[in-house]
């Protein structure tokens, strides 16, 4: 037999970064067996998009959007003018918060919470700056070189805002004048021009998403595609239709992110012994311990091990004791 005492201490941090996979909601457009938006979660939306219903929202919303400094979700209706409302994640109800005065087909947040608007009609379309509170709407920016209505928009994670049109091009939006610039057609590796692209978001990864609830000339099917967007160019890449059996469409996408830098884990190293000994092969072994080398009872580790003929290995934690001993028993 033989005794023996280690002591090991030391300490690292591991640092954590969210890169993607954050939770994926969306709104989708009234269909022939919805008439109002259904919210839903989409599960596993980089390969195969899949619909989890949360709850009939009881109205008909253009988009929603999702604080990433609270968490809190809000959309607004697809009439104008357009009511803000903020949204039950776990049930989809809606509890109405202000009227918008005005068309605002898009919705998005930026890292530091505030709600921004891509609409407006008239002369009055452009990028709006919304309080989240009260609804109260300020134009940041005419709209200018957009060629087309507007549609949906989303922030970059270092900042830069993309948009969508009517005419399903890809732009880029210069938050500090509104004006767009050209980045590409929304088409396919066909050169399909992709239509009635609704949502648009983009992950914590930078990759863009888009969604398309199909319409065949007289309402929306029921059938919602998502798509992967080149920021560089416009074209984007089928992942899959969204399934889920409950004729989903597809208004608008949100990420469930947190932009509150993460409190970093702090794990330890803690005191282990290895305890190994020669053995026979096939024979069986008894591993024991106790904490005092000459006093009281010897107690099993684990369960029999048996022999490989050469030497055997047994790992022991011995967290929380300062000296432990250990004994191996050939058993006949």
């Amino acid at each position: 037999m033989k005794a023996t005492t280690i002591l090991l201490y030391g300490l690292f941090l591991v640092s954590a970064r969210l890169d993607a996979a954050q939770p994926l909601f969306a709104t989708g457009i009234t269909t022939l067996k919805h008439s109002n938006t259904v919210l839903y979660r989409i599960d596993d939306y980089g390969t195969a998009p899949k619909a989890v219903k949360i709850g009939d929202t009881g109205q008909a919303f253009a988009d929603v959007a999702i604080d990433p400094t609270t968490q809190r979700f809000y959309a607004e209706t697809a009439v104008n003018p357009a009511v803000l409302f903020e949204l039950n994640p776990t049930n989809g109800t809606a509890s109405p918060i202000q009227s918008l005065g005005t068309n605002m087909p898009g919705l998005t947040f930026d890292r530091s919470g505030q709600l921004w608007g891509w609409g407006g009609s008239g002369g009055g379309v452009g990028l709006y700056k919304i309080n989240k509170q009260n609804g109260v709407i300020e134009m940041f920016a005419p709209a200018t070189n957009v060629g087309g209505t507007i549609g949906d928009l989303a922030f970059d994670t270092n900042g830069v805002l993309y948009a969508t049109t009517s005419s399903n091009n890809l732009v880029r939006l210069d938050t500090s004048g509104g004006a767009a610039m050209f980045v590409g057609a929304l088409t396919n590796i066909y050169g399909q021009r992709i239509r009635d692209i609704y949502g648009l978001e983009i992950d914590t990864d930078g990759t863009m998403y888009a969604g398309s609830g199909v319409y065949d000339g007289a309402s929306f099917t029921g059938r919602a595609e998502l798509y992967c967007v080149n920021k560089t160019n416009g074209t984007v890449t089928l992942i899959g239709t969204i399934c889920g059996g409950d004729w989903f469409s597809l208004g608008g996408l949100s990420f469930l992110g947190n932009t509150n830098p993460p409190v970093q884990p702090t794990n330890s190293i803690y005191l282990a012994v290895e305890v190994g000994w020669k053995s026979e092969l096939n024979r069986l072994y008894q591993v024991e311990w106790r904490t005092n080398v000459d006093l009281g009872s010897w107690s099993n580790l684990d369960r029999w091990v048996l022999g490989n003929g050469t030497t055997n290995y047994i790992f022991d934690s011995t967290r929380g004791t300062e000296k432990q001993f250990y004994r191996v028993l050939a058993l006949p």
